[in-house]
């Protein structure tokens, strides 16, 4: 299991986009840039399954 994350940034919550956890900063000097005086962010959190990893043997 592992922790995932889903974002979402806009001017205000009913502006807000879906942003990968990845793109969070960046989106965030963007509204900076951009001259936002203040922006809405969302995190999420949520587990994840990780996959069950088979090793093979050359025996």
């Amino acid at each position: 299991m592992y922790w995932d994350f889903d974002c979402r940034i806009g001017q205000d919550a009913n502006s807000a986009k879906t942003v990968k956890f990845e793109e969070l900063a960046k989106a965030l000097d963007k509204a900076k840039e951009s001259g936002w005086m203040e922006c809405y962010v969302e995190i999420l959190s949520k587990t994840v399954d990780k996959p069950v990893k088979t090793i093979h043997s050359n025996l």
